[in-house]
């Protein structure tokens, strides 16, 4: 892991904050390469993922930089 990643997540095991880290990892395995994954940290543990991405910013802004994406599994499984 690069320093200041480490760094951080030093901190947070010391005292934690409310926010989402977009961390991705420095190892790539096969399915991680074709997934093309991201791992998102939460600093505070005790708090809702939610709660953690709500102290990221105002309101708007999440609204304006953040996607949500659903997939529906049982469609796509009944072909």
């Amino acid at each position: 892991m690069d320093p200041y990643h480490n760094a951080v997540l030093t901190r947070l095991f010391e005292s934690p904050e409310p926010f989402v880290l977009v961390l991705n990892s420095f190892r790539l395995n096969e399915r991680l390469i074709a997934q093309q994954g991201t791992f998102l940290v939460q600093g505070d543990i005790d708090r809702s993922f939610d709660d953690n991405l709500r102290k990221m910013g105002s309101e708007s802004d999440l609204r304006k930089n953040l996607h949500r994406i659903v997939v529906d599994v049982e469609l796509l499984t009944t072909v």
